[in-house]
């Protein structure tokens, strides 16, 4: 008696599984009596590795004892063929490896494909099996191996399905040592969708009461068990197949009904059934006189007949139940006469109780939602016409408590007329609901990102760390870097030389290359000044394990203007320092110019006695020397001197007042004396690059001789003038050739309770667009470098805040331009 040994392989993790079996005699007979033509040296053992884990096939006990159809079949074959056979069952991956090691003569538990044909000789299938996915009940849309995109799919490692996901252009595999380490990764919530061969993928679903949680797909593919050898072993090709062919039928028969169980309505009762209608039709043809026994046989086919029936309802039951257990709502449409079968669960996905809705489609059409209406229909006739084909449809019902619940519908025809026109139409719905709830708050998140970008008061930027591209932009950011916002998300990183990213040591390289947030002042608008200037922060994201550059651009054009404005007003205040120390230094010689000049003419006018006396010594009378001095004009020298003298002394005492932190404390004011005081002060003001002179300006007083004195600060007003004074001689001084004399005209008029000011020129004039800008910061028409935009802005301020009043301009191109100061006469609080 041969020795039956089975090796436990300690080695590998889980197992394989594999599913359904074939008749394994009408597949082997031809190829074992082939084998029995050509003798063949036997071996006196043969090893076979296979899958350890694929119930019903090969599994094992509690206790780790191999056992299964496949232990059964091959004990079987040793015994047929007098050959030992040590049964080395692991993981499958381990598997395959042995047989590829050489410590294995043959591999069961195997599909073809055409990458094992090169290594292996494979025997004629004895089983075939299908592959399905399945997925976990609260998901849905599941139909097909496009669908599969985006979820992970769990798989034993090694396993032919692997191949097929990734010809598909599935890459999200997450592999398992076994079938029963997918199912129980799938129990604890770690994966949703799982790709198993449907025998073992059923074993272990009822086995770990999970055949309620998960519901089946669709199957991926169909494959076939082989036993396989390594290239050209055919003696052990052809003693395998040889000692298949030799068990006998029934035997075989009898491992299958062990492991696979006997079929409810088997063979045999269709071969009766068959024979007895081929009894009946030849006792038809050959002897109708009997009649009696026909109408007996007509009886008791009847009653056969009644009991198909009575199978294909219960058949029609299961179908039924299959699907509902997947979760689904079944239905099937009578298309001529418009009734409808909704099972129970179709009902109760809505809320409904079974006697709670009609049968009928007007009932389906009746619950639809309005807006979906149209599209539905459409899907229903664009199917039945041909134009698709498939009938997919998602839409909404209206549930009991009168919500709205998204459905996704599937259906096929299974019945035409001879004119091709559909008679009957089955399909199911499943609860979408939860998915349009997810992809609704997708769509919502990504609309509020969206808004918040758009809507973001700084630029921001988001370039791919791999190829630079720029994935993400607003409108901030393309109105700093001066560009189109579709220029700038068709630009790259790396050519980008305001980032200058090409540099190691630029903030851009740094963030990227994972040295923290960088932060740096960049100019975005080359040659734009002040413009285009931003406070860039720089940092490196990571998403799914790609890295990505953001970029934080905040507009800092305004602070940079203010610190150039700080650094100017700096300056002139240094200036102004510098002034009034001048004009303390020139007070003390210029008063000792006047006080000498004052001396010589009273020792030249006067008849004093010391005068006298000095011009006898000096041998000469004082009408000698006074008429000398009239001769030679001293007299008039010595006025012109006291006069530049007192005059300088005048500009000095303006230039110390100007100076001076301005008083805001309001004292009643000669305004006219106010003008000519602020007058004197231009007229002594002119560029030095000879631009503009003030002293060749015409200048036309027309004061009213009935204003009051206007309480004011002084100090403030003179500063107004000032301005508007020396604006007026600048754009005088830009006049072409040929143009009138330049004048300015200071008239004051009282108005109400107001003073009026007007200080007119005929200068170039404004257009109405830039005058109602004049009194805004930091506007100015003239070149950069030449005026702050501040002027007419602060002059605003100390009328309009300061003093409660107004001012305004009037202006027409060509034609000059007036200022208008209104103040009131009576102080306001």
């Amino acid at each position: 008696m041969k020795k039956w040994r089975i090796t436990k392989y300690t080695g590998g993790g889980e197992t394989t599984r594999r599913a359904v079996l074939l008749l394994l005699l009408l597949v082997t007979a031809p190829v074992a009596a082939l084998g029995q033509a050509v003798p063949v040296d036997r071996p006196a053992v043969v090893t076979v590795v296979m899958d350890d884990n694929y119930p019903p096939y090969i599994f094992r006990t509690q206790d780790g004892q191999l056992q299964g159809l496949l232990v059964d079949e091959w004990r079987l074959w040793s015994r047929a063929t007098s050959v030992d056979v040590n049964l080395v069952a692991t993981d499958w991956g381990k598997a395959q490896q042995i047989m590829a090691d050489g410590h294995a003569d043959v591999i069961d538990t195997i599909f073809f494909n055409e990458q094992r044909a090169k290594i292996y000789d494979f025997t004629p299938p004895y089983a075939r099996l299908d592959v399905p996915v399945y997925f976990h009940k609260s998901l849905g849309g599941i139909t097909g191996v496009e669908s599969l995109r985006g979820f992970t799919i769990g798989v034993k490692a090694g396993d032919a399905c692997i191949d097929v996901l990734r010809k598909h252009g599935i890459t999200t595999i997450r592999e398992f040592d076994s079938y029963e380490d997918v199912i129980k990764a799938a129990g604890e919530g770690a994966i949703k969708v799982f790709c198993v061969d449907q025998p073992p993928a059923l074993y272990y679903l009822y086995k770990f009461n999970l055949d309620d949680e998960f519901r089946y797909g669709f199957t991926l593919y169909s494959g076939e068990f082989h036993r396989a050898v390594k290239k050209g072993r055919a003696d052990i090709l052809r003693l395998v197949v040889e000692g298949f062919g030799k068990i006998d039928s029934k035997e075989i028969g009898a491992i299958e009904r062990k492991w696979l169980g006997t079929p409810i309505y088997n063979a045999e009762f269709r071969h009766m059934l068959v024979y007895a209608l081929f009894v009946v039709a030849g006792f038809l043809v050959v002897l109708s006189g009997f009649n009696i026994t026909l109408r007996r046989k007509v009886r008791a086919k009847t009653g056969e007949l009644r009991e198909l029936l009575e199978a294909l309802r219960k058949s029609d039951e299961r179908w039924q139940f299959a699907l509902e257990g997947a979760g689904a709502g079944v239905w099937d449409w009578n298309v001529a006469t418009g009734a409808v079968f909704f099972s129970d669960r179709w009902k109760a996905m809505l809320g409904y109780e079974p006697s709670e809705l009609r049968d009928s489609f007007d009932q389906w059409r009746d619950l639809l939602y309005p807006g979906d209406s149209e599209r539905a229909m459409r899907t229903i006739d664009n199917y039945f016409t041909g134009k698709t084909q498939e009938y997919i449809l998602e839409h909404r019902l209206r549930c009991k408590d009168g919500r709205y619940k998204w459905v996704l519908a599937m259906g096929k025809v299974v019945a035409r007329g001879e004119d091709g026109s559909p008679l009957r139409m089955i399909g199911t719905h499943n609860d979408i609901s939860g998915r349009k709830d997810a992809e609704d708050s997708l769509r919502r998140a990504l609309t509020f990102n969206a808004m918040i970008l758009e809507h973001s008061p700084v630029g921001i930027l988001v370039y791919d760390g791999t190829d630079g591209a720029c994935v993400m932009a607003n409108h901030v950011a393309a109105d700093l870097l001066g560009v189109k916002l579709g220029d700038l998300l068709r630009g790259n990183l790396k050519t980008a030389e305001v980032w200058d990213a090409a540099s190691p040591s630029s903030p851009a390289a740094l963030a990227l290359a994972g040295h923290g947030i960088q932060r740096d002042d960049l100019r975005l608008k080359p040659g734009s000044g002040g413009e285009g200037m931003a406070d860039c922060t720089f940092a490196r994201i990571e998403l799914d394990g790609a890295s990505f550059l953001l970029v934080i651009a905040v507009d800092i054009s305004e602070r940079v203007r203010m610190y150039e404005i700080m650094a100017e007003t700096e300056k002139m205040m240094s200036v102004g320092g510098l002034a009034a120390g001048m004009a303390h230094e020139i007070n003390n010689p210029l008063a000792g110019i006047l006080q000498s000049v004052q001396s010589v003419q009273r020792r030249l006018e006067s008849d004093l006695p010391a005068n006298e006396k000095a011009a006898e010594t000096a041998g000469c009378s004082l009408e000698s020397i006074r008429e000398y001095c009239r001769v030679r004009d001293v007299n008039h020298l010595l006025d012109a001197v006291r006069d530049s003298g007192q005059r300088a002394a005048r500009i000095v005492s303006n230039m110390l007042e100007f100076s001076r932190r301005p008083d805001t404390a309001r004292i009643p004011v000669d305004i006219h004396a106010l003008l000519d005081k602020a007058l004197e002060l231009c007229a002594n003001d002119y560029d030095l690059k000879k631009k503009y002179d003030f002293r060749k300006v015409e200048v036309v007083r027309d004061y009213a001789s009935d204003i009051p004195f206007v309480p004011c600060a002084e100090g403030q007003i003179e500063q107004v003038a000032v301005n508007i004074l020396r604006n007026a001689a600048q754009v005088l001084a830009q006049r072409p050739p040929g143009s009138p004399a330049p004048r300015i005209v200071l008239r004051t008029r009282l108005e109400a309770d107001m003073a009026r000011i007007e200080i007119e020129d005929n200068g170039l004039g404004m257009d109405e667009s830039v005058s109602r800008k004049v009194f805004e910061p930091f506007f100015t028409t003239k070149v950069p470098g030449e005026g702050t935009g501040l002027g007419l802005s602060v002059s605003y301020f100390i009328i309009a805040s300061n003093h409660k009043g107004t001012l305004g301009v009037a202006s027409r191109p060509g034609l000059g331009t007036t200022f208008t100061i209104r103040l009131p006469l009576k102080q306001q609080q």
